[in-house]
């Protein structure tokens, strides 16, 4: 028969497998729902109604913790380097960044009145660390997202102005040619092809130079920058806008391609530290490893040999001096010898 406690860890077993392919095949049921949700949601703009994610709370956290004006500007331009336009960002941001100092700090005050005395200041340094980390992770990943969308546009940007070239020759205006570009980038670079689009129905909205000076804010890219002034020169000069961007796709790809060489030479450059460490310790080991080995036993019997001298010093300083006698050996008694049996005359057997 089958113990209970193994029947009871295969059932405990069966339960914990059974919900992680639950959870496995929901995760990516919920995955695929967005990316083709991605791929086929309707043309429009990115910005959304404003509405708070943290509810009627969400402006009283953000008033929780003072922040500079000029903090506040900051802010908002990493936010929209993130890719965070709406009217509410700024103010869904500082509410998640008070709630995450504040909660640590109740908590640690609460756990406080509850855990011996002993425990009280390791409990309140880990509310300190946890504020901490509340209050810097969030800076930390906007700033981290917003260079990975930053480094999106930078690959992306080429092939887009190259293809806002072919537009313009076929003869669309440049809002026409932004929303065509949008459209079959869509797959590719999807962030590249949301600003296109933002920065397409801008163009309709005021003008192509109000759009592309908006870009060049939201993205902090130098290369938008770049881009915003071409178009916004070309539109008000009337010079051919195709030319134009042919040549700034050239400078572009040349640019990008030193920049790869640099990183190139870079990344050679730090291959080396652990290169060096990774040879260095087992060639440090080869090499001086027998020689320690044999300096260990040379110092082991040159130690013998000092001690052995020493004796025979001491000895002959003290010449009264009687050794302890050595004990004698032990021999090991002999069994006594069989007895003879005496065998009558006349006996066949004697």
């Amino acid at each position: 028969m089958i113990p209970w406690s193994l029947l009871a860890v295969l059932v405990i077993f069966c339960v914990a497998a059974g919900l992680t392919f639950a959870l496995v095949m929901t995760v990516v049921a919920w995955w695929q729902e967005r990316h083709i949700a991605r791929r086929h949601r309707p043309e429009t703009a990115t910005p959304s109604s404003g509405e708070l994610t943290l509810g009627p709370v969400a402006e009283a956290l953000a008033r929780g913790l003072p922040t500079p004006e000029s903090t506040r500007s900051e802010l908002q331009r990493d936010l929209w380097a993130a890719g965070y336009y709406r009217s509410t960002a700024l103010t869904q941001y500082l509410a998640l960044r008070t709630g995450l100092t504040l909660l640590p700090i109740l908590g640690a005050l609460v756990l406080a009145l509850i855990v011996p005395r002993d425990y009280i200041a390791g409990v309140l340094v880990g509310g300190a660390i946890l504020a901490a980390l509340g209050f810097s992770l969030p800076r930390a990943y906007i700033v981290i997202r917003g260079r990975l969308r930053a480094r999106a546009i930078e690959r992306g940007l080429p092939h887009a102005v190259d293809m806002l070239t072919l537009c313009l020759t076929a003869g669309m205006n440049v809002p026409q040619s932004l929303y065509r570009v949008s459209q079959e980038m869509r797959g590719a670079f999807p962030v590249l092809a949301d600003e296109f689009l933002l920065a397409a129905q801008q163009a309709e909205l005021r003008n192509l130079g109000f759009a592309m000076q908006q870009f060049a804010e939201r993205t902090q890219v130098p290369e938008v920058q770049n881009l915003a002034v071409v178009l916004a020169q070309a539109e008000r000069l009337g010079t051919d806008i195709a030319g134009g961007l042919l040549e700034y796709s050239a400078s572009m790809r040349i640019a990008l391609r030193q920049q790869a060489d640099a990183v190139a030479n870079r990344a050679s450059f730090w291959m080396l530290f652990p290169s060096v460490l990774c040879l260095f310790i087992p060639a440090v080991i080869i090499l001086v490893g027998p020689a320690v080995l044999e300096l260990r036993e040379f110092r082991a019997f040159s130690v013998r040999q000092d001690l052995q001298r020493l004796h025979e010093t001491f000895r002959e300083a003290q010449p009264g001096t009687v050794p302890p006698p050595t004990p004698a050996p032990v021999i090991p008694s002999l069994p006594p010898p069989p007895a003879r049996t005496l065998v009558p005359e006349g006996s066949p057997f004697q």
